[in-house]
C-alpha cells in the first residue's frame, strides 16, 4: 500500500492515521505467488478535512444580578453546527446568542462546534455574576434597648471586605468591626455607656469586583 503521505504499509488490511490535511491517493500492489503483480490507484480516495477551532469572546466577564444579559460572540474557524451549554439549563444552537442570567454564581460556558465532516472541537469560558453593589448608612440610632434603632449598623450588597471605625469628638477609637453584620451597640471600649451626642464614622470596603470605596461621615447618638 501507497498511502499517498509518503507511508508504505505492507498488512492486507492496513490501518492508518493522516496527520495532516489534504486528499490523498492510495494505490494498492499486489503479488501472486507466481510472481504476477497486479496493482490500481484509487485518487483522491481520502480526505482530510482541517479541524474546526471553537472560540468566542463575551460583552462582559463580570456582569452585576441587575444587568446579567451577556452577549457571545463566535470566533470559531471551520465550523457549520455550533452547541452552546450555559451551565445553568439552558442550550443554544445559535452562531450568536444572547443570555440573560437569572441568578448569582459563576458559569462555565462551553462551546462545541462542528465542520461538514464531524469533526468536533470545544472552548470554554467563565462568567461571574455578582451581586449589584449597594451600601446605606443610617446617620442616626437610639442605644436604649427598646429594640428599635438599636444599633449603629450599615447595610449593603455585593461587599466581600469591611471595616468600620466609631471616633468620638476627641478622635478616640469607641468601637471597631470588621463584620458588616456586627454594628456598635452605643458602648466605648471599656462597656461603659457612650454620651450622646455626635460621633465621627470611618467606613472602607471593597466590592465584588474589586473596588476599593471610602465613607466618612457623621453619626447622631440618641437616647
Amino acid at each position: 500500500w501507497e498511502m499517498g503521505d509518503g507511508i508504505a504499509l505492507y498488512d492486507q488490511n492496513p490501518v492508518h492515521i493522516y496527520n495532516y490535511p489534504n486528499l490523498f491517493d492510495v494505490s494498492l500492489t499486489i503479488t501472486s505467488s507466481d510472481g504476477c503483480v497486479g496493482d490500481t490507484l484509487i485518487p483522491a480516495i481520502v480526505a482530510v478535512s482541517d479541524l474546526p477551532t471553537a472560540s468566542f469572546d463575551v460583552s462582559s466577564s463580570f456582569a452585576s444580578e441587575l444587568n446579567a444579559e451577556i452577549e457571545f460572540y463566535n470566533n470559531s474557524l471551520d465550523a457549520v453546527n455550533y452547541f452552546w451549554d450555559f451551565d445553568n439549563g439552558h442550550y443554544s444552537e445559535k452562531k450568536n446568542p444572547v443570555i440573560d442570567f437569572n441568578n448569582l454564581g459563576n458559569y462555565e460556558v462551553i462551546l462545541s462546534v462542528e465542520n461538514n465532516f464531524g469533526c468536533i472541537d470545544e472552548f470554554r469560558r467563565i462568567v461571574h455574576i455578582t451581586p449589584e453593589y449597594s451600601i446605606y448608612i443610617p446617620n442616626s440610632f437610639t442605644p436604649n434597648g427598646d429594640g428599635d434603632n438599636d444599633l449603629f449598623l450599615a447595610k449593603g450588597n455585593g461587599i466581600v471586605d469591611f471595616n468600620m471605625k466609631i471616633f468620638d469628638r476627641w478622635g478616640g477609637i469607641v468601637f471597631f468591626s470588621n463584620d458588616i453584620n456586627y454594628g456598635w451597640d452605643g458602648l466605648d471600649k471599656n462597656n461603659d455607656f457612650s454620651h450622646r451626642g455626635t460621633y465621627l464614622y470611618h467606613i472602607s470596603l471593597q466590592d465584588y469586583n474589586g473596588k476599593t470605596w471610602v465613607y466618612n461621615g457623621e453619626l447622631n447618638l440618641f437616647k
